[in-house]
């Protein structure tokens, strides 16, 4: 009798768990990063080096789904390069070998050349 309550009791909870995941899926859901609020804003001159994009896959057999990355790949004037994701509205503006001050807080874009936040400084 035991063994059948446990049973019937972890039945239940991974059929709640597929359908929270199948109803996240369904509507698109995707995990945000997480965003460092106490790390600093870093600027550093900046070349863009690649441009990538990759598709995502999400969802199951029966249900797929799938978003874009879109990334960018900059190498700073000390030699270290960083691979930032980006919407897709900025990764279309910007060009391979651009050169400019680069605005980063951990790895969040802010900012290349001026072109596309607003006053960083208020």
């Amino acid at each position: 009798m035991f063994s059948l309550i446990f049973l019937l009791i972890f039945f239940v909870l991974m059929l709640t768990l597929w359908m929270v995941r199948l109803k996240k899926n369904w509507l698109g859901w995707k995990d945000a990063p997480a965003m460092d609020d106490e790390a600093p804003i870093e600027k550093n001159h900046a070349i863009l080096l690649a441009k990538k994009s990759d598709k995502v896959m999400t969802g199951t057999y029966r249900m797929p789904g799938h978003y874009f990355a879109y990334k960018l790949v900059f190498q700073m004037d000390n030699g270290k390069t960083r691979c930032l994701t980006v919407p897709k509205e900025i990764f279309e503006q910007v060009f391979i070998n651009e050169e400019g001050e680069l605005v980063t807080q951990g790895n969040l874009f802010l900012d290349f050349k001026d072109r596309f936040s607003t006053d960083l400084d208020a």
